[in-house]
């Protein structure tokens, strides 16, 4: 410039805005038909933020960049705990995790004949745990020819229980064994006299190698004894499927949380690739707790005073619950004097609005699957012991010219048969039931995938709302993955929730105490 004249064409550079923390989501940009549409728009921080029109458009001016859905006030306050430290005194992260063999055949020895010492043994363990109720109802040791009977009827008369058929079938002789005492013990009489001198095990073993397809006839009596409890079970789990989905649609403590979330972090990620999100992925749920406050702010006791501090989630969690509790004011997320702690918790619980998915968790697709197909597989091979026992009569008959006598016959195939047909036939509606109970939580469940942006719906929807990192991998998360990351989720908001509390309460007590401590000298 000429001597004494000002330079001109220059302008003082505005300061830069300080550099915030980032939210490394996946984020998504297409919500149609998922819980982003959902989300209330009537955020109370939100209206008492925008109330006044010139301060909203000072403060937008301020940052050089679009207003945030959280208001004024919690976006100059989120931007405040979390503005980035300078690079030299930058802190390093840390990874961290959260989280009967068949006896060995040897040499027959002593009066033991056909099989080992250690599975005669094993028999006989066996047998000293059974117990049955005789007429009386008095328990009593059961007599091998008894267990024997019952074993060929298919348990008709239902004197043994679902665990003492499961012990006979655990004890029951293998194919080998089977064989072996047919070579040894040839004849069928039951007055065989060299019966009599066989110790119990082996005599035991005898006596049910003489019943065709035993442990077959033995598995289907087991799976009858156990139907009700298994068939309830399976339908507890469905159950437990459906009303998790009901809960996650029906939460709004939830949507509340994504609601924070997602503004919190497109403040934060403004500018870059992340920033403007129309949402992100159910994984990235769990980023938040990642983002931890800066050092200066979880020092801050005015911050203490609100109950804030800590991490990104901390944050999110209290403009939550400062729109479930409905208030307008500037924060909105500090505790009233007279406000119980408890009484809070006890109104704000995200894990009490999904406590269905800790229970629907433990369950995978695979395993839903496999205990329907169990029941079908069950119900089949006691249709096939019906009809096999109707043929062996049948062939039984022909072949001696009279009709078989139960009450003496050692394999009592008409019973049998009866008690087979009499229990597919009497379980066919509930295993009906069963079925579409499934074909309806399993549609369920796939529309809660298509809601939560993780595929597994029509198709059309829920790829449209995946990232591109995630389009053409599969279809939706399984069972125990989607409500097994929404429990921990929701479990981590309730603790969240407890720190502020702690803190909130900390800092009023000690506010209480230097109030007291003031008036003490005045």
């Amino acid at each position: 410039p000429p001597p004494g004249g000002a330079p001109t064409g220059f302008r003082r550079a505005a300061p830069r805005a300080p550099a915030l923390r980032r939210v490394f989501w996946d984020k998504v940009t297409h919500t149609r038909g998922t819980w982003w549409e959902d989300l209330p728009s009537d955020d109370p921080a939100v209206a008492a933020g925008a109330k006044d029109a010139k301060e909203l458009l000072s403060s937008s001016r301020d940052r050089g960049a679009g207003s945030s859905a959280l208001g004024p006030a919690l976006d100059a306050a989120l931007r405040k705990a979390f503005a980035a430290a300078q690079p030299a005194s930058r802190r390093r992260g840390g990874g961290g995790g959260d989280a009967a063999a068949t006896p060995r055949r040897g040499a027959a020895g002593g009066s033991l004949r056909v099989v080992s010492v250690q599975r005669a043994n094993n028999v006989s363990i066996a047998l000293a745990r059974l117990r049955v109720e005789d007429e009386r109802g008095e328990t009593r040791a059961p007599a091998h020819e008894a267990l024997a009977r019952a074993a060929a009827s298919g348990n008709s008369r239902g004197a043994l229980d679902a665990d003492t058929v499961a012990a006979l079938l655990a004890a029951a002789p293998t194919e080998e064994e089977t064989r072996a005492f047919t070579r040894a013990f040839p004849t069928t009489d039951d007055s065989d006299d060299s019966l009599a001198s066989l110790p119990d095990p082996e005599r035991f073993l005898c006596l049910m190698a003489r019943v065709p397809r035993v442990r077959e006839k033995l598995a289907a009596a087991a799976f009858v004894a156990e139907f009700d409890e298994t068939a309830g079970s399976v339908a507890a789990a469905l159950e437990t499927v459906r009303v998790a989905c009901d809960e996650v649609r029906r939460s709004k403590q939830l949507k509340a949380v994504l609601a924070a979330a997602l503004a919190a972090g497109n403040v934060l990620n403004e500018g870059t690739p992340r920033g403007d999100a129309a949402g992100f992925t159910l994984d990235s749920l769990h980023k938040l707790a990642d983002v931890k406050c800066a050092g200066r702010a979880r020092d801050d006791g005015a911050a203490a005073e609100r109950g804030f501090g800590g991490s990104l989630l901390d944050f999110v969690v209290a403009a939550a619950d400062a729109r479930l509790k409905g208030r307008g004011v500037v924060f909105g997320f500090d505790v009233d004097e007279d406000e119980d702690s408890n009484e809070i918790s006890s109104r704000f619980s995200l894990a009490a609005e999904l406590g269905a998915c800790e229970a629907a968790s433990r369950w995978s697709r695979a395993d839903l699957a496999s205990a329907l197909a169990r029941v079908e597989l069950g119900a089949r091979h006691a249709a096939a012991e019906a009809e096999g026992a109707r043929d062996a009569a049948a062939a039984l008959e022909r072949s001696r010219g009279v009709t078989l006598n139960p009450p003496d016959a050692l394999v009592d195939l008409r019973r049998c048969e009866a008690t087979f047909a009499r229990f597919v036939d009497d379980s066919k509606p509930r295993r009906r039931a069963l079925s579409a109970l499934a074909e309806y939580v399993d549609e369920k469940f796939h529309a809660l995938c298509a809601y939560v942006g993780e595929g597994g719906g029509d198709g059309t929807r829920a790829e449209s709302a995946r990232p591109e990192t995630q389009k053409e991998t599969g279809p939706g998360r399984d069972v125990s993955e989607l409500f097994g990351g929404l429990w921990a989720f929701a479990a981590s908001v309730d603790a969240a929730r407890e720190r502020r509390l702690a803190r909130a309460a900390e800092a009023r007590a000690a506010k209480k105490d230097r109030r007291d401590g003031e008036s003490g000298d005045a």
